[in-house]
């Protein structure tokens, strides 16, 4: 009787090809897991050491032209031909015109708190204006208002831009020449030529940031 031969069949070699791709794995994910808690307590340990700020708090400052923003939207407005033909006659224009020049002083005075109080009267002013058509009528509200921005901006000018000197020299007049005595409705040249220049200031004053 011949004997018969019984081969035992080889295990398959796929569950260890599988066990060493999830070991692999685990520790490709507890290296990562590692290197990502280092840079985290490098990060925090830089800003209690040092104070100044990193690459991941620089992102995303505002730049020098986003920081004049107010005086890039001001110098926009007043520039508009819709703007132009109803200044010193429509409240709500002559009022808003007044608000952005307010915003744009804040961006020149910077974080200078004593400019920024004397802003935000004339803010206040610019919005009664604004909710007040009688105003363009009796004009010492609208007067008073031209000339406090008109010296605020004198003081902001020798304060943080010497340069533009005679640019503000040309709004004080501007602002001397609105007159209470007469309605503003009447003065509309007069009106417009303070806003025009007190643009062409605050442009100079943009431009001693940026250069």
């Amino acid at each position: 009787m011949a004997d018969i031969r019984i081969e035992k069949k080889s295990k398959p070699l796929w569950p260890w090809i599988l066990g060493v791709l999830v070991v692999i794995g685990l520790v490709w994910a507890v290296v990562q897991f590692s290197d990502s808690k280092k840079q985290e307590t490098a990060y925090n340990t830089e800003q209690k050491t040092t104070g100044e700020p990193t690459e991941w708090q620089t992102q995303g400052e505002p730049t020098e032209e986003t920081s004049m923003a107010n005086v890039n939207s001001f110098v926009a407005f007043i520039n508009e031909e819709e703007v132009t033909d109803q200044i010193g006659i429509d409240n709500q224009i002559t009022g808003d015109a007044l608000d952005k020049l307010s915003a744009a002083m804040k961006d020149l005075a910077g974080d200078d708190q004593t400019f920024h109080q004397q802003i935000n009267s004339i803010e206040q002013t610019a919005q009664e204006i604004k909710e007040d058509p009688e105003s363009m009528s009796e004009g010492t509200k609208v007067t008073e208002a031209f000339h406090s921005a008109s010296n605020l901006l004198s003081d902001i000018q020798a304060s943080k831009y010497p340069g533009a000197e005679e640019a503000v020299i040309q709004v004080e007049d501007a602002a001397k020449a609105v007159t209470a005595e007469d309605q503003l409705q009447n003065q509309q040249r007069e009106i417009k030529t303070f806003f025009e220049e007190s643009a062409k200031a605050l442009e100079e004053m943009r431009d001693q940031v940026s250069s």
